[in-house]
């Protein structure tokens, strides 16, 4: 049996205060969707988007997911993403796994992340996976200091915190039109 579709929520759904699970399974019921943010809805240590789902998604936000060691991307999954922002993951060990399958994304920016994950990106010696992101042409580490955006460049990351601030490439308020 075909159960109907939701168009919009009953008046009881509206405040979500008293939602305690929900569950996107089956993203075939969300065959339209083109931005996706997530904010601590997710408390495990992989996050895995699988082959064939989200097909027309092309921002995705990920933030605040305290307990995240890995994300993992099959190929097929969200094969018209073009920006992904990942903030506040401080457990996030290493960039997605799969990323170098999706051949639209234009920009990957890590917003208040370990240095010790950027590391891993770096294009030098250190960065085991910078193979993954070489193609990507807008990668930034960005940090809030001092009353602004601070934005660093993929080739600074490996010059620790006190990189030069990349703000000739984007500002401040460019960043909050981005993004927010």
């Amino acid at each position: 049996m075909r159960g109907t579709p939701i168009t919009k929520f009953p008046i009881e759904v509206v405040n979500l205060y008293y939602l305690k699970y929900l569950s996107l399974r089956n993203t075939k019921n969300l065959p339209n969707l083109v931005h996706l943010e997530l904010l601590q809805v997710y408390d495990g240590d992989t996050l895995r988007f699988m082959a064939g789902g989200f097909k027309k998604l092309k921002q995705l936000g990920l933030d605040k997911f305290d307990e995240l060691r890995f994300v993992e991307i099959q190929k097929g999954a969200m094969p018209c993403i073009e920006k992904l922002s990942i903030q506040r993951c401080k457990s996030l060990e290493k960039v997605p796994l799969g990323i170098e399958h999706l051949s639209e994304l234009r920009v990957l920016e890590f917003f208040d992340m370990p240095h010790k994950l950027l590391k891993t990106i770096c294009p030098d010696e250190e960065g085991e996976d910078y193979w993954r992101v070489a193609r990507i042409p807008e990668v930034y580490s960005t940090y809030w200091r001092g009353g602004g955006w601070e934005v660093y460049s993929l080739e600074s990351f490996s010059e620790g915190e006190n990189a030069p601030m990349l703000n000739t490439v984007i500002n401040s308020w460019e960043l909050q039109t981005r993004w927010k």
